[in-house]
């Protein structure tokens, strides 16, 4: 269930992220869409220079599928399993940047995406919550703008604070 905070991506990484949505053990921080705009020009800096893997979801087909595998093709289990774990891997062991470009002419489902983004930061992908919050971004590519891609980060967001709340628990 959505928190209505901002996501973790943010310049303050897990700190950051911990501050803004409670964790940390004050109040939950409510503010501005300013936060996605530091996420925007830190991927600028980290593309000027070439830190950047670039994943486009075109590359992997034109219109996404179902979220599982079981139910259809180009589901995003297949996308996150195939193209985004890897990638993230590689940026992980090169000190580099991911960023997702949600660029197909039909919007992804939101099954699709909870799957995808959802799926990587659950602890069954071996992903720290520090690595995730550093090193993934989303963009939503359109002929018209390109835009920050909240809407697939705010899942990722949901399953780490999840795993946080519970980790604070025990």
């Amino acid at each position: 269930m959505p928190t209505g905070m901002p996501s973790p991506y943010t310049a303050g990484g897990l700190e950051d992220f911990m501050w803004k949505t409670g964790l940390d053990g004050g109040e939950p921080y409510v503010g501005s869409d300013i936060w996605s705009m530091r996420h925007l020009f830190r991927l600028q800096d980290e593309r000027k220079r070439s830190r950047v893997i670039t994943i486009s979801l075109r590359d992997f087909c034109e219109t996404p599928g179902p979220a599982k595998v079981s139910e259809g093709h180009f589901s995003g289990e297949q996308f996150r399993k195939d193209r985004l774990a890897p990638a993230l891997r590689q940026a992980i062991s090169t000190d580099r940047y991911v960023n997702v470009a949600l660029d197909t002419t039909a919007k992804p489902a939101p099954e699709f995406l909870a799957e995808v983004f959802g799926g990587i930061a659950r602890e069954s992908e071996g992903f720290t919550p520090e690595q995730l919050t550093e090193r993934l971004s989303a963009l939503f590519v359109t002929e018209r703008q390109t835009y920050f891609g909240r809407e697939a980060i705010d899942h990722l967001h949901m399953i780490l604070e999840e795993r946080l709340r519970a980790g604070s628990v025990s």
